[in-house]
């Protein structure tokens, strides 16, 4: 396999990543395009991996390619058509033609605490009813001195 020269850019991360949108890019081989399913994305890092029937072996899906459909991320199990490059470590999206999120995976909560047991907030407010003024004196004596102040 030959090298192939490639510029890198920084991932949202940080860290150092292949920059396929630059002029570079363009003397890349393309494959034909192929469909594929999103096997995981970090954000933070900024790439994650497709998993197409088509091709053996996953597909690289760097963050630089989906900035042209307005996206930084994808969820896990969104359904991509690409036009991927064979590199010397692996496959890797050259261009994303379409992003299908219908098939991605319900996205998981960041609380700890089972949606069925967490607080329904605006049942609460009903029950509650509204909120009402109250004066408070600015000394108690059996707060000791300065309560309330």
């Amino acid at each position: 396999m030959r090298d192939v020269p490639r510029s890198t850019a920084k991932t949202p991360g940080g860290e150092a990543g292949p920059d396929l949108s630059s002029d570079s890019a363009e003397t890349l081989p393309e494959l034909e395009a192929v469909a594929g399913r999103v096997k995981w994305f970090d954000a933070t890092r900024g790439f994650g991996f497709i998993v197409s029937d088509d091709l053996e072996g996953d597909i690289l899906l760097h963050f630089s390619v989906l900035r042209e459909h307005g996206r930084r991320s994808v969820p896990e199990g969104t359904t991509i058509e690409c036009v991927p490059v064979r590199l010397d470590r692996g496959l890797q999206a050259k261009k994303v033609l379409s992003i299908d999120l219908s098939s991605a995976l319900p996205q998981q909560t960041h609380s700890s605490i089972p949606a069925a047991e967490r607080a329904d907030r605006r049942a609460e407010d009903q029950v509650a009813g509204e909120a009402v003024e109250a004066a408070i004196p600015a000394e108690r004596p059996e707060l000791g001195e300065g309560a309330g102040a």
